[in-house]
Formats: C-alpha cells, sequence, structure tokens
C-alpha cells in the first residue's frame, strides 16, 4: 500500500521524498519501535500512519516550536483509489487523541 501511493505521488508531482519505497525490513522495524495505526475495511489495510519519539533524519527540529517529548509521525499513505475519502483524516484525527 506504501508504495502504491509513493508511485502514485511520484506520478502526479514527481520525483521527492515520497518517491521512496518502503521494504519489509523499514515495516518490521517500525512495529518494533514506533506505534503503527492502521486503517482497514474488511480484510483490507486502506491506510496507515508512525508514530515515533526518535526525530527522523530528515527532519530539521530548527522549523518546529520546541516541545519537551515530540512525537513524529511519518510514513502515512493512503490507498491510492481510497484517498480524498476521509481516511487520512480519521488516521490524524486518531494519532492527535494518542498524542495527546
Amino acid at each position: 500500500m506504501r508504495v502504491a501511493a509513493a508511485d502514485r505521488l511520484t506520478r502526479d508531482f514527481g520525483e521527492g521524498h515520497w518517491s521512496a519505497h518502503t521494504n519489509e525490513a523499514s515495516v518490521l522495524r517500525d512495529l518494533k519501535t514506533s506505534r503503527v495505526l492502521v486503517a482497514r475495511e474488511r480484510d483490507a489495510i486502506i491506510g496507515t500512519l508512525t508514530l515515533q519519539t526518535k526525530k527522523p533524519w530528515a527532519i530539521d527540529a530548527a522549523f518546529f516550536t520546541p516541545c519537551r517529548k515530540p512525537i513524529y509521525l511519518i510514513n502515512m499513505a493512503v490507498v491510492p483509489d481510497r484517498q480524498r475519502s476521509g481516511i487520512g483524516r480519521a488516521l490524524l484525527d486518531e494519532a492527535l487523541a494518542m498524542a495527546r
């Protein structure tokens, strides 16, 4: 699902940080070291995002308001044919509730 979302973003907007493809090892690492939220429809995963407390290498903390214990949202994706249907918003709302 994350690969499909990355491919669609690359097709629509060109190459960017979103163009990188995920692999099984990175997904397994996220499951061990982060909170992974998953949106499902029946047996299918249709959206996901990852929350972690470790600062990702690509984030420059100087652009954010300092806080005591930051939480970073990374690797958010929604299945391309379900984008713009509220799934991403629902994931973000749940992530905000968890962060609070």
